[in-house]
């Protein structure tokens, strides 16, 4: 949780930042241990959601990235051997 939860340095509109993690969590222990078992399950779950669609998308645009290789290199053969040229 200390990885996941780190405080906001500045804000700049919709964009903001986060503190750099250190490894040290002596400062925010306290606080992570104030979670709720519902905070933890939240984190968890948008972090699962998150990778299960990113997995998803990701296959998506390889495959749509891979059609689109075969399509141009049929075009360079059919170009080369002078097939379908006008």
């Amino acid at each position: 949780m200390a990885v996941l939860y780190r405080p906001v340095t500045s804000r700049d509109g919709k964009q903001y930042s986060i503190e750099a993690y250190d490894g040290n969590i002596t400062e925010r222990i306290e606080v992570i241990k104030k979670m709720t078992a519902k905070q933890v399950q939240g984190a968890l779950v948008f972090f699962w959601r998150f990778g299960s669609e990113l997995l998803t998308t990701t296959q998506l645009y390889l495959m749509e990235e891979n059609l689109k290789k075969q399509s141009q290199d049929l075009t360079e053969i059919l170009q080369t051997n002078g097939d379908g040229s006008a």
